[in-house]
C-alpha cells in the first residue's frame, strides 16, 4: 500500500518528513485515505445515481436468468457497455465510498435518493420499487410491506398538509367564485402575507413566469365568461369578435320580429293611457312632448287589424331604448308596457328568445366600447366604467350579469398587467454576460438551492391549476419520503 500521511501543527519532538508553512506532514499510522470532500449538491446527485444504480440492480438480480442473459445480449448488439456495475461484488465496493458521502451530507444525500423514486404514484408503486431494492427473498418481502405501509402513511400525512396549506386556492373556480375563474391564494383569501409574497415572487426569475402564466390563464377565463355573456365563445376580445356577437344578436332579434306580430288588445290600450296620465303629472311641457310623441308612434303603427308588424315593434323597441329623460323611468316602463304586450303576442317560446338576443347585443355594445382604446385586452376598471354609464344602477349593486361580473372582477382581478420580462431579461443578461459572477455562490443552500422554493412557492400561491400540483406534489413527497424512510428506520432498529 502507498504510504500516506497526514497534516499536524509544528511539533519539535515529531519527525519532519516535509514542511509546510508552520504545518508538518508526517505518515499516517493508520494507513487510511482520507475521504474525499464532497459538496452537498453533489451530494444529492450521488444520492440519486445511487438509488436508480442500485434499483437496477435489484431488479437485475430479481429478474430470472433467462431474461437478464436475453437483456444483456441485446445491449451487446446495440453496442452498450457491459453492466458489470450492476453485479453484487461491483455493488459491494460501491457501497463503502456511497457511505463516506453518507456521512459528510446524510440528509443531501437521502434527498437525492428520494428525487427519482418521486416517479412512484401511489402506495403500491412505492412498496415495488421498495421490493425491487437488492437482498435476500425475506428482506425484499419485508421491504415491500415496509414501504407500501410507509408509502401509505405518508401519502395520507401529504394529503393533510395539501389541505392546510392552500384549501381556498384548490376552491378556487367553483366556491370562491361564481364565474370559474381561477384565483391566486392571496386573491381568494385576501391574506395579505400571501398577497406580498405573489408580489416579491412576481418579480423573481423562476417565479414571474409561473404567476404571470397564471395572470394570463385568469384573464383568459374573464375573457370567456365576458364572450358568453355576450353569446360568443373565445378567450380574446377582438373587434372582429365584438362585432360578430352584435351581428348575431341583430340578426336574431330581426328573425324573431319577422316571424311574429304585435295585437293591439285591451291590456296595451290601458297601459299607454297610464303613461301620457303620468306624463302629465310627471314631466315639464318638454318631457311630456317627448313622452306622447312615442305613444302617438306607436299607435300609428296599428293598422285596422288592430296588429302591428313585429318589424315596427322592433323599430319602436329600439328607438325607445335611445331616449332618455333625466329624472324618471317612464321611458323604461313604456318599453316594458310594449314589450309586455309583444310577449303576449309572441308565439311560444320567442319571447325568450327576443330577450337573449337583446341581452347579447345591450353587452357585446358595453364591452365593444371597454375594449376601444385597447383591442384585445379586456380591463375589468374600464369595463365597470362602461357597464356604470349603459346601466345607471349599476353604481348602486345593480344591473345585469355584466354589471355584476364587472364589480366583481374590480375588487377581486384587479388589471391585468402585461409581463415586462424585467426579472427574467436582468436574469438571462447577467447569465450571458457574467456567468461567472451569475453562478457564483450556486449551491444547494445558495440561490440554486432556493430554486425549487421559488418555483414551489410560485406554483402553491398561483391558484388553479396550480394548486392541483401542489396538493399532488405533498401527497407524492409524502408518500415517497415514508416509503424510503420505513425499510431505514427498521433497519436501525435491528
Amino acid at each position: 500500500m502507498a504510504a500516506t500521511y497526514t497534516v499536524v501543527p509544528d511539533q519539535p519532538d515529531v519527525p519532519v518528513s516535509a514542511p509546510s508553512g508552520g504545518y508538518t506532514v508526517i505518515p499516517d499510522a493508520s494507513g487510511g485515505i482520507p475521504p474525499e470532500q464532497t459538496s452537498a449538491l453533489q451530494a444529492g446527485l450521488i444520492g440519486a445515481g445511487h438509488w436508480l444504480d442500485t434499483t437496477a440492480a435489484g431488479l437485475r438480480q430479481a429478474l430470472p436468468d433467462s431474461v437478464v442473459n436475453a437483456v444483456d445480449k441485446l445491449g451487446s448488439a446495440l453496442g452498450m457497455a457491459p453492466p458489470t456495475g450492476l453485479t453484487p461484488e461491483a455493488q459491494k465496493e460501491n457501497a463503502p465510498a456511497f457511505g463516506q458521502v453518507e456521512q459528510q451530507h446524510p440528509l443531501a444525500a437521502f434527498l437525492g435518493g428520494l428525487a427519482p423514486s418521486m416517479a412512484a404514484t401511489s402506495p403500491i408503486a412505492m412498496g415495488l420499487l421498495a421490493g425491487i431494492q437488492p437482498g435476500t427473498v425475506g428482506e425484499r418481502a419485508a421491504n415491500a410491506g415496509l414501504g407500501f405501509a410507509g408509502g401509505t402513511l405518508g401519502e395520507m400525512a401529504g394529503g393533510g398538509l395539501s389541505r392546510l396549506f392552500g384549501p381556498a386556492s384548490r376552491a378556487v373556480g367553483t366556491a370562491a367564485n361564481e364565474y370559474g375563474i381561477p384565483q391566486t391564494v392571496g386573491q381568494a383569501t385576501g391574506y395579505k402575507p400571501a398577497q406580498i409574497a405573489e408580489s416579491v415572487l412576481s418579480n423573481l426569475p423562476l417565479g414571474a413566469g409561473v404567476m404571470n402564466t397564471a395572470k394570463d390563464a385568469q384573464f383568459k377565463a374573464f375573457n370567456d365568461v365576458v364572450n358568453k355573456m355576450m353569446g360568443s365563445n373565445g378567450s380574446e376580445l377582438t373587434p372582429e369578435i365584438v362585432g360578430a356577437a352584435k351581428d348575431v344578436a341583430g340578426k336574431g332579434r330581426g328573425a324573431v320580429a319577422d316571424r311574429n306580430t304585435l295585437v293591439f288588445d285591451d291590456q296595451l290600450n290601458a297601459g299607454l293611457d297610464a303613461i301620457k296620465q303620468r306624463a302629465a303629472l310627471e314631466l315639464d311641457p318638454n318631457g311630456q312632448a317627448v313622452v306622447n310623441a312615442h305613444v302617438n308612434n306607436i299607435m300609428s303603427k296599428v293598422g285596422p287589424d288592430m296588429t302591428m308588424p313585429g318589424t315596427a315593434w322592433k323599430g319602436i323597441n329600439t328607438s325607445l331604448g335611445k331616449t332618455f329623460i333625466p329624472g324618471t323611468n317612464i321611458i323604461s316602463d313604456l318599453q316594458d308596457t310594449l314589450e309586455g304586450a309583444m310577449g303576449r303576442s309572441m308565439k311560444p317560446g320567442d319571447m325568450a328568445e327576443w330577450n337573449k338576443y337583446g341581452h347579447d347585443y345591450y353587452n357585446a355594445l358595453q364591452v365593444g366600447d371597454a375594449t376601444a382604446a385597447t383591442p384585445g385586452f379586456l380591463s375589468p376598471s374600464k369595463l365597470l366604467t362602461q357597464v356604470n354609464s349603459y346601466q345607471r344602477g349599476a353604481r348602486f349593486g345593480g344591473g345585469n350579469d355584466l354589471a355584476q361580473l364587472a364589480q366583481w372582477a374590480k375588487s377581486n382581478l384587479g388589471d391585468a398587467i402585461p409581463n415586462s420580462g424585467t426579472a427574467q431579461r436582468e436574469f438571462y443578461q447577467k447569465l450571458f454576460t457574467t456567468p461567472l459572477d451569475s453562478l457564483a455562490g450556486l449551491s444547494a443552500v445558495g440561490s440554486l438551492g432556493m430554486a425549487p422554493v421559488v418555483y414551489g412557492a410560485s406554483r402553491a400561491l398561483a391558484g388553479q391549476p396550480a394548486s392541483a400540483f401542489t396538493k399532488d406534489a405533498l401527497q407524492r413527497a409524502g408518500m415517497t419520503l415514508g416509503g424510503l424512510a420505513a425499510p431505514r428506520l427498521l433497519g436501525s432498529l435491528q
